[in-house]
């Protein structure tokens, strides 16, 4: 067998970088409307009217009392008055 030989780096440079896929250009919308909202108001009858918002009143929310999350605790049973006699095993097969 030989012993491997030690191969040195190449210093060639390296091949440019070319992305996957070539970004689309930007595309204008094919149709744009062109609406004049006063005008559009005007011909249906209505009337455009702006509240002046130093007068416009806050309305403030009732808070809510906050409802716990999950299901609510079990209650459990107090222990019987005879927890404190003597214990009797039972066999019930044969």
């Amino acid at each position: 067998r030989q012993a491997p030989v030690a191969r040195e780096p190449a210093n060639e440079p390296l091949p440019p970088v070319v992305p996957a896929y070539e970004p689309l250009p930007p595309v204008a919308p094919a149709y744009e409307p062109k609406v004049e909202p006063k005008a559009e108001l005007e011909q249906s009858g209505l009337v455009m009217i702006e509240t002046d918002p130093s007068k416009a009143r806050t309305v403030r929310a009732e808070a809510e009392p906050q409802q716990p999350l999950g299901r609510p605790r079990r209650e459990h049973n107090p222990e019987p008055a005879d927890a404190e006699a003597e214990l009797v095993q039972i066999e019930t097969r044969k």
